[in-house]
């Protein structure tokens, strides 16, 4: 009788204990089969935001069945499960058609402040119909907050035509960064605009010209996001040019000047090999500080771009020199935002339209490649009951903490005049099945590092490279030492490779790294004479600035230098004649070189 007890709890167990989800499918614990439609409201969604607690705000336009055009925008929560938060606004919702002096019309950017009160940016008409920047800010109940601007809202207006919005950003200091472009005639493009707000609103005095600076280029440019670097530079990106349609990144000091170390004098663009790109909506940065773009390439490929921390673009990024698209027959896709989870793989969550599907995540490896372990072949699409049309606006996403991805659809109902919000979650890595390892450019040596946690349970790590990034093979085994650490591996050879590093366990299983990618970037430096008397030459250094330090050889330091430039002539002549070392302190690494002073 006991062992039929025992038994029965063991199937019990069994039976509900999850599986773990596979990457790319929907999450089953979120609305019904993973998704939800929100019909309480007549609404397209413009932006999806992930708040600390879990819990989800969506924001675009809304409006009536039976007063069409008399919209406004609106905000939604949601709880994590994907039932409506009633605690947040009227049942769920803030609705807002009319302020003293403007129209709001939607909401495009959510940022969620320190004090979890939510900012919102969009477009606002002053004047009809002309539509200019637009921002408000809510009590974390979605109540508005009176002290913000004037009453809750501020507009600004910079054309007598439309400001197209590209995006906005917060500053660590709490300052408020807006870009975008300024129309010069009616849907034609001028100037970009970089607007600063202080924390209460006001335009930064300090900022530019009253708030505002703008950036003029050779050629039209479409706005598409903004981003800030860890040391508080701000990158924007943009669509630039007329015939051949270019991806274009610009990148400024935190006072608002171009940073001429970026790029050709502060802008950086990628030239497609074929055809044109068509959009740039979303921007993230690397750990490493590489930079990557998403948008659309031709008429429905979802793209994505790699570029250098300098710039430049990152060639050695997909199969077509920097960037790769996703093309499927019968569907037109765009990329709407970009995201890099824990273990370095990059999600794209974008519109994807045919006859089945109108939304879709797409996953890639981090160097550029589709990720087929995803979904289906890299793709996890998605549609609701198989409506009849979607929104443009559909496939705004968020990235959960736990890995998880979410994705906004705006679907058109069977009366072809009622669109709702769509929501679909699916999963992604399992946080509780973690790689052991996570591996990083080694600082200064062309190699990787990883932590070695103690007690992992680790027997051994097998390094592993890779000339395509598909075909494997092991070039070193190191050793746990089981008492935690940081372990390092230097490459052989300065060729370009990709690495990875495979953590065996004490019984035998096996997990995966994510992948890096190391270039040669070991400049070519030669120096000469050799011996030289009074002057050594220094002759193929990085552009830039570059570091040299001549020491003796019992590491003595015995002249310190600087080089701006590629050539450098570095005066020697108070050494006394024997050997030395010359130190090369680049962006990537520590280059030393031996001469002998006679």
């Amino acid at each position: 009788m006991k062992a039929i007890k025992l038994l029965v709890a063991y199937l019990l167990i069994i039976a509900i204990t999850p599986l773990n989800a596979q990457p790319g499918t929907l999450d089953n614990s979120f609305g019904f089969e993973g998704k939800i439609l929100d019909n309480s409201i007549w609404a397209t969604c413009r932006v999806v935001k992930t708040q600390p607690d879990g819990k989800i705000l969506t924001g675009g336009y809304t409006d009536t069945i039976s007063q069409q055009n008399l919209g406004g925008l609106f905000i939604g929560r949601y709880n994590s499960d994907g039932s409506i938060d009633e605690n947040f606004g009227i049942n769920g919702k803030v609705i807002i058609r009319k302020i003293e002096g403007a129209l709001p019309i939607y909401v495009q950017a959510i940022e969620i402040l320190k004090d979890n009160k939510i900012l919102a940016c969009g477009r606002f008409v002053t004047k009809p119909p002309y539509g200019g920047v637009g921002l408000l800010r809510l009590f974390p109940d979605g109540k508005i907050d009176s002290a913000f601007g004037v009453n809750g809202f501020v507009t600004t207006r910079l054309s007598k035509w439309n400001d197209i919005i590209g995006g906005m950003v917060v500053q660590a200091d709490g300052k408020i960064l807006v870009t975008g472009n300024k129309q010069s005639s009616f849907s034609q493009p001028g100037a970009d605009f970089m607007l600063r707000y202080m924390p209460d609103g006001n335009l930064d005095q300090n900022f530019g010209v009253n708030g505002v600076i703008y950036t003029t280029y050779n050629s039209n440019v479409t706005p598409g996001a903004v981003i800030l670097q860890s040391d508080g530079k701000i990158i924007t990106g943009d669509i630039y040019g007329a015939s051949i349609l270019q991806l274009q990144l610009t990148r400024y000091n935190i006072d608002g000047t171009l940073d001429e170390s970026f790029g050709n004098s502060g802008i950086a663009r990628l030239l497609p090999v074929t055809g044109n790109f068509s959009s740039l909506n979303d921007l993230t940065i690397q750990d490493d500080g590489k930079i990557i773009a998403a948008g659309q390439y031709g008429i429905g490929s979802m793209l994505v771009a790699r570029f250098q921390i300098d710039g430049q673009p990152d060639l050695n990024f997909g199969n077509l020199k920097g960037y790769a698209y996703l093309y499927t027959p019968g569907t037109i896709a765009e990329a709407k935002n970009v995201f890099i989870t824990k273990t370095n793989k990059i999600i794209l969550t974008g519109s994807y339209f045919n006859e089945k599907d109108k939304i879709a995540v797409v996953r890639f490896n981090e160097n550029g490649l589709i990720d087929s372990l995803f979904g289906e072949n890299g793709i996890a699409p998605g549609n609701i009951n198989n409506l009849m049309g979607a929104d443009v606006t559909s496939g705004e996403g968020a990235l959960q903490n736990d890995g998880k991805i979410l994705v906004s659809g705006s679907f058109l109902q069977n009366d072809d005049d009622t669109y709702n919000v769509g929501l679909f979650r699916y999963n992604g890595d399992d946080p509780e099945r973690n790689k052991y390892v996570r591996i990083k450019h080694w600082l200064h040596h062309h190699g990787i590092s990883w932590e070695d946690k103690p007690n992992n349970l680790i027997n051994y790590y097998s390094i592993q490279s890779s000339t395509n990034g598909n075909a494997f093979t092991e070039v070193e085994r190191i050793y746990s030492n089981h008492n935690g650490g940081i372990q390092t591996y230097s490459a052989a050879n300065n060729a370009t490779a990709n690495y990875r590093v495979a953590a065996v366990s004490n019984t035998g299983n096996i997990t995966y790294s994510n992948t890096l990618t190391l270039v040669n970037n070991t400049p070519n430096i030669q120096l000469y004479p050799n011996p030289a008397k009074n002057n050594l030459q220094i002759q193929g250094l990085p552009a830039g600035t570059t570091k040299l330090t001549v020491t003796d050889i019992s590491g003595n330091t015995r002249i310190i230098a600087t080089a701006n430039s590629t050539v450098y002539s570095i005066n020697i002549a108070q050494l006394t004649s024997g050997n030395y070392l010359l130190h090369i302190k680049t962006a990537n690494e520590v280059i030393t070189k031996q001469f002998i002073k006679e």
